[in-house]
């Protein structure tokens, strides 16, 4: 069947022709976004020109291409041919895209993932907020097609016959036994810059993508080859589930990991703290029932096993329970409301083991600096109207997140009926005592804020991540059993809302290191003029770092530290390099501040998480934070390039990745010839320490 669609969005577009509809039921506007137009350039080649003793900047080459969603992470495939390098150094190249338009200059950065070993198939990643939703085709296998049936391949052209639209080129398959590259025939006549575009059927499910076109003896086109999805889709992991999450790059960590054995009194205390799970059936009495198909984890040290904690929690009359949970930063753990607070009042001793294995626990202990928990939860209205506020999380005194990693955040109020699932938790009816356990399960829809499935689960999996096929990303906390009218068992399905409040809690703690760690400069130009930018402290002594232009040709420079009201205090600087490092020394009280770690740091990669804090804004008093990704090295300009918005003030600001280790420091933003902005520039953080070495 075939709809036409009204959007004003798409209006001139179905003017010519109607859009299917998908078997997922994707409207005319969201199957026009699932098409993005991609391009991508090679930084190993140089974009300066050398001409006798003149320098000048020239563009790139441009590669230009056509990619497909598969799935509602925000990950496309498109062709390999269309990634500069993808075969061997992938990571050298620089894509950006734009879903459902080529009119305008695509400024989404993108990603490049996995090329695929064999076919011509890269799949690439958006840069996406949590809150943005994408939506992905149906996807089919050859034995759902037949010689002669209707396709429709769809990309952006590119010369004569660019339009800045999608264009829509219908054919029929004339072969559909693959050959060895993958490829089946078809007479849809794409063209240059439809490579990597979806091909459709008339209901709407993409059979493959486009790959280009094969020439006979004569030189004239004898067809136009599709890859076919079902050769790539398993390796895309988008063929059944889009139960995919974004994970946080950081599975490894500085060190040996020293296994610690369980004390007779620890032991004894866990199993007291498991007994009560099994006597009071979850800290909310609701039944067990169902078939127990639970697996047993017999490895904890791998993730995404490594990621999930046990909790034990103490009150003031010396009464033990337990609880499951998961890392999500390097220093804190998401888990249940009802796991960190009985009623109003939080439990006087919380204790953190990191996938403790029996007896084992392979990467020691933690204990807890801060809990937060949803203020919905704390209310005092009837239970029933609060149960998808039963979300809370724990700051640790400690890093252990560096060791074993943590998990991503993805929306799962929106995930469909018969999605696989799993659930990873220590439940306290299990022997031996100690031992992590696997749920599986399928979804069974949604309710109340509420994710329902018919996994197993028994008392201490309360806090346990909810996880999609691959284990990155946590879509869901568990939390209750079946009750009343709840006839599954049901975890807090996370929203978007309730990301942001979780990235909150992560950050609030790094705010307050900001505030004591970063300086707001301003110095007096020798033009009259004031220049503001960032600074951070790199040692106790009141050592400071920042950016060479903020201070150079500049006189009477003072800072104050990002707390409220804080006083200013004069700058002296004592070196500024050839590199663009200044270092200064702080004339103010040193009792509170807290300096940023600076040691060298080896191999960045491509896409790996990073944040900035700085002064956002010329003469903004509040330290910000600015959130992006590593996008590009210039090891011969001594540069990192980042997809990170900032703004003046922020010249001299740190760069950390999600391990809060030091990488960089902000020095500006580049621009093309034509004065567009290109990236955020970093000075790398060995330069940093060659300047205070000397």
């Amino acid at each position: 069947m075939r709809i036409c669609t009204i959007s004003l969005q798409v209006a001139i577009w179905s003017m010519l022709y109607c859009l299917p509809v998908s078997s997922q039921g994707l409207s005319g506007d969201d199957m026009l976004r699932s098409i993005v137009y991609i391009e991508c350039e090679d930084l190993g080649v140089s974009d300066v020109e050398i001409v006798g003793d003149a320098h000048r900047h020239v563009r790139r080459p441009i590669y230009k291409g056509t990619g497909v969603l598969i799935n509602s992470r925000g990950d496309l495939i498109t062709a390999k041919h269309v990634v500069p390098g993808a075969a061997e150094n992938y990571q050298n190249t620089r894509c950006r895209g734009i879903r459902g338009t080529g009119a305008r200059l695509p400024v989404r950065f993108l990603i490049p993932r996995l090329p695929h070993p064999s076919y011509d198939a890269m799949v690439l990643s958006f840069v996406r907020d949590p809150s943005e939703v994408f939506k992905a085709p149906a996807y089919v296998t050859l034995d759902q097609v037949n010689e002669r049936m209707p396709i429709f391949a769809r990309g952006f052209p590119g010369g004569a016959y660019a339009t800045g639209e999608v264009s829509h080129r219908e054919g029929r398959i004339s072969t559909f036994t693959p050959d060895i590259r993958g490829f089946i025939g078809t007479t849809g006549m794409s063209s240059a810059g439809m490579s990597g575009g979806p091909v459709f059927l008339e209901t709407g499910e993409v059979v493959g993508i486009v790959a280009g076109a094969d020439f006979g003896a004569d030189g004239s086109v004898s067809q136009y080859a599709v890859l076919a999805f079902e050769r790539v889709g398993d390796w895309a992991s988008a063929k059944k589930s889009t139960l995919t999450g974004e994970p946080t790059d950081t599975v490894s960590g500085s060190g040996e990991v020293q296994p610690t054995a369980i004390s007779a009194q620890e032991l004894e205390n866990l199993s007291a703290a498991e007994a009560a799970q099994r006597s009071d059936d979850n800290l909310i009495p609701f039944s067990v029932i169902g078939e127990d198909n639970r697996i047993a984890v017999l490895n904890t040290t791998e993730f995404p096993a490594s990621a999930v904690v046990q909790l034990t929690l103490e009150n003031q009359s010396g009464q033990l329970t337990s609880c499951s949970g998961a890392m999500i930063a390097a220093d804190m753990v998401l888990t249940t409301a009802h796991c960190l607070v009985q009623g109003k009042t939080p439990w006087s001793k919380i204790t953190v083991f990191p996938a403790r294995s029996i007896a084992t626990l392979p990467f020691g202990k933690c204990g807890a600096k801060e809990v937060f928990v949803m203020e919905e939860w704390r209310s005092s209205a009837p239970l029933a109207e609060r149960l998808g506020a039963n979300l809370g999380a724990i700051r640790l005194d400690c890093d252990v997140g560096n060791l074993t990693g943590w998990f991503g955040l993805s929306i799962g109020d929106q995930l469909e009926p018969g999605s696989q699932i799993r659930i990873l938790s220590y439940p306290g009816d299990k022997s031996p005592s100690g031992r992590q356990w696997e749920s599986p399960g399928e979804v069974q829809g949604t309710k109340d804020g509420l994710l329902l499935y018919d996994a197993f689960t028994s008392g201490g999996a309360s806090g346990g991540p909810i996880l999609g096929a691959d284990g990155k990303a946590i879509f869901a906390v568990h939390a209750y059993g079946a009750s009343g009218d709840i006839s599954y068992r049901s975890g807090i399905a996370l929203t978007p809302d309730k990301i942001r409040l979780i990235k909150e809690w992560i950050e609030r703690d790094r705010k307050a290191v900001a505030d004591a760690s970063i300086l707001r400069i301003s110095c007096e130009a020798e033009d009259g003029g004031i220049r503001f930018g960032t600074g951070f402290f790199a040692d106790a002594e009141g050592t400071v770092v920042t950016q060479a232009h903020v201070v150079r040709e500049a006189t009477n420079c003072t800072a104050a530290t990002g707390k409220s009201n804080a006083a200013s205090y004069r700058l002296h600087t004592t070196r500024v390099d050839d590199n663009g490092v200044a270092v200064m020394k702080y004339g103010g009280p040193l009792n509170n501040i807290q300096a940023i770690t600076v040691e060298r740091f080896f191999g960045p990669k491509i896409g790996q998480t990073v944040e900035a804090f700085g002064f956002d804004g010329i003469e903004s008093p509040v330290a910000g934070l600015r959130r992006g990704y590593l996008s590009g090295l210039s090891p011969d300009r001594g540069e990192m390039r980042f997809d990170m918005n900032v703004s003046r003030g922020m010249s001299g600001a740190p760069v950390v990745d999600e391990s809060n280790q030091l990488v960089a420091m902000i020095s500006g933003v580049s621009y093309d010839p034509w004065g567009s902005v290109l990236s955020t520039i970093g000075l790398p953080v060995n330069a940093i320490v060659d300047a205070l070495a000397n």
